[in-house]
């Protein structure tokens, strides 16, 4: 997304805040999205959070255990230690 000029958004009493629709869409934000909060600097920075492989940090072919992720090809190289 090309940098724009900010938008102002308002903080209501719980702390929140709305992202504008078009930073949503331009980042690929949909609803129940988990978003990664975190401080750098003197700034807020909200990321999509990416669900990703703990061991090797691989996107795809995630297989889900509790609340973590292990690939594909990591979890066969485990399968074969044991």
């Amino acid at each position: 997304m090309k940098s724009e000029a900010a938008d102002i958004r308002q903080l209501d009493s719980l702390g929140r805040v709305v992202i504008p629709k078009k930073m949503r869409t331009a980042l690929g934000i949909s609803e129940n999205d988990n978003l990664r909060i975190s401080l750098e600097a003197n700034a807020i920075v909200i990321k999509r959070e990416v669900p990703m492989c703990v061991i090797c940090k691989r996107e795809k072919e995630l297989n889900a255990i509790g609340t973590a992720y292990v690939c594909t090809g990591c979890a066969k190289q485990i399968a074969d230690m044991l």
